[in-house]
């Protein structure tokens, strides 16, 4: 039994379960299909979830402990992962004991978080400026095409836009529409391809991450 446990085939086991009871409750229905599925996606999963979340909390404090022994630079970075780690810890605790309605929490949140999210968010936004100045560089071909439809795109959603020439609103739809949204599905489908054959080499146990 412990080989078992141990090894590779308990988790394809475990896989092979919860692809059969999504399935089944996908393609035949029934109660008991549904109440199953209900238990997988919604308890099981907000379960998984909240481990996944405090293991990967851990894991990061610790290696950011290690690393700021070790290195002589990057101090300041470390101390942050380990300060918002250490603060969502705090938080978390707050709003399992007292409620997420409590005063504490809520100048935690107003005060701390909210304030430091719009501030990454801001400098994401001077981040995406520069890579768009880089991306629509019309250097060759390619750029060109791109520079044209990101021009249309912020035509059509800039007040300016409609205000220079009405026909910016139609062309840019037209973009997003059908350039953008056939682009977007041949995507959608080669991921959803790969997961697939993905789902079954897990299944069949020629994935590596089964501890091959």
């Amino acid at each position: 039994m412990s080989k078992t446990l141990k090894g590779k085939e308990l988790p394809i086991l475990v896989m092979w379960i919860v692809v059969l009871i999504v399935f089944s409750s996908y393609f035949f229905g029934g109660s008991t299909l549904e109440s199953a599925f209900k238990t997988l996606t919604v308890d099981w999963a907000i379960i998984i979830t909240n481990i996944a979340i405090v293991v990967g909390s851990l894991a990061l404090m610790q290696r950011s402990i290690t690393l700021a022994r070790r290195e002589k630079s990057d101090k300041v970075d470390r101390f942050m992962q380990i300060w918002t780690v250490v603060l969502a810890v705090i938080l978390f605790i707050i709003g399992t004991t007292l409620g997420i309605k409590s005063n504490i929490y809520s100048w935690i949140y107003n005060y701390i978080l909210l304030p430091s999210w719009q501030t990454v968010y801001t400098l994401i936004i001077f981040f995406m400026a520069t890579a768009s100045y880089r991306a629509y560089r019309a250097n060759n071909k390619y750029a060109v095409v791109l520079l044209i439809s990101g021009v249309l795109v912020l035509m059509r959603n800039a007040p300016v836009g409609a205000s220079i020439w009405s026909g910016f609103q139609d062309i840019g739809s037209w973009v997003l529409d059908v350039v953008n949204l056939s682009g977007s599905r041949a995507i959608m489908i080669g991921a959803m391809i790969g997961a697939i054959s993905l789902l079954i080499k897990i299944l069949t146990g020629r994935e590596k991450i089964l501890g091959e």
